[in-house]
């Protein structure tokens, strides 16, 4: 899969915004490919409440297992949004997550692209 990473210097610059619209984008350019839109992150978390979808597992569970992490399992995790894209959220009562390790991150990534066209 190919990962395309939205990042800024702070939070509330539109960060989730943008990376929302460009998974949507891409979903309906390409109607057959697979698309994951995670928020891994160091601000309050606003994916779940702004595409309104409720992880039955939060993306902080993926990240904690991500030693033995694959792709079936990020497939559980994500939520199936209506229009196509798979949403790896944390749930919607987080307020801080914890920081992301450069590890971590790497393993998530590995993983989905092992399972998603695009991320």
């Amino acid at each position: 899969g190919r990962v395309v990473a939205v990042c800024s210097a702070q939070p509330g610059s539109g960060v989730t915004t943008v990376a929302s619209a460009l998974a949507f984008a891409l979903k309906a350019t390409d109607k057959a490919a697979s698309v994951a839109l995670a928020e891994p992150g160091t601000g309050v978390p606003e994916l779940a409440l702004a595409l309104n979808v409720t992880p039955a597992n939060g993306l902080d569970q993926l990240l904690r297992l991500s030693e033995r992490a694959d792709a079936s399992m990020a497939r559980s995790a994500a939520v199936d949004h209506a229009a196509g894209v798979s949403v790896l959220a944390y749930t919607a009562e987080t307020l801080a997550p914890e920081p992301v390790t450069a590890e971590q991150a790497r393993r998530l990534v590995t993983v989905l692209r092992a399972g998603y066209d695009w991320v």
